[in-house]
């Protein structure tokens, strides 16, 4: 199989979990998703239509597309993009949406809305330079048998954070299910291990990320400012660090945010 379709011969093994039911997916279904799986950092994001495999749409490209690869959003493809990633990663892509498919799609075959995947590879942009790049994902539509037929991807640009890729997997969990950072896509035991950061941990993270204080925190989640300085110690001693800073910046290294 060609390099660009190494993917989609994993999601057609896995296509016992994919709808085949196609359907109009309205933009705001998908607008309300970049709120919570966006990173800081350049990106760009897509919808990607399984409903008809092996043949999976590009959809709702994003402008931000072309300023990455130098092509018109319209022009853009899932083999194009493929065909721009590093040889050396895409065993470890393979690997890693194998782990997905299984990890969320049978652990968590009943909350598919609730929960994102995230791991790191490096893509070639217009200038045929190689960036590491997070790569976020959420399914956003799901048919009435519970399989899912979209999802929303989003690509940011995390090369001045760090060049090193974990070579992990992190699910993050909304709406109180829990979160998974830094995982071994290659460990076999993921069935049997604890979320490292709660669903609540893993939200105040992401809102410090985006520059909000303490205070602002608490007024967002509807929680005491005391609340909020109880789940940062308890975050700071899970991640071993010392500043909040410091734990923001190793969950995007991992893949958390």
């Amino acid at each position: 199989m060609k390099t660009g379709n190494f993917l989609k011969q994993i999601w057609f093994d896995s296509k016992g979990e994919i709808s085949n039911t196609d359907s109009t997916l309205p933009k705001e279904l998908f607008d309300n998703q970049i709120g919570k799986i966006f990173s800081l950092g350049n990106y760009y994001y897509y919808i990607l239509n399984f409903s008809n495999l092996p043949d999976v749409r590009m959809e709702y490209r994003n402008e931000s597309l072309s300023r990455f690869f130098g092509v018109p959003p319209e022009e853009m493809s899932l083999e194009l993009l493929m065909s721009r990633i590093h040889p050396d990663d895409i065993p470890f892509i393979k690997q890693a949406e194998s782990f997905v498919l299984e990890a969320i799609h049978k652990k968590y075959k009943k909350n598919l809305l609730h929960f994102k995947n995230s791991y790191s590879f490096r893509v070639k942009d217009k200038n045929s330079t190689y960036k590491l790049i997070h790569h976020q994902s959420t399914i956003i539509k799901i048919d009435d048998k519970g399989n899912f037929s979209h999802s929303i991807n989003v690509h940011t640009d995390i090369s001045h954070i760090t060049t090193v890729n974990p070579r992990t997997v992190s699910l993050f969990g909304f709406d109180g299910m829990p979160s998974y950072m830094g995982v071994d896509p290659y460990d076999g035991n993921f069935f049997e291990s604890t979320p490292f950061f709660s669903e609540r941990e893993a939200e105040i993270i992401r809102l410090f990320s985006s520059g909000y204080s303490s205070k602002e925190i608490a007024s967002q989640l509807f929680i005491s400012n005391h609340t909020v300085t109880t789940h940062r110690k308890n975050i700071l001693a899970k991640a071993n660090c010392n500043k909040m800073t410091e734990v923001v910046a190793l969950s995007i290294k991992k893949g958390l945010i």
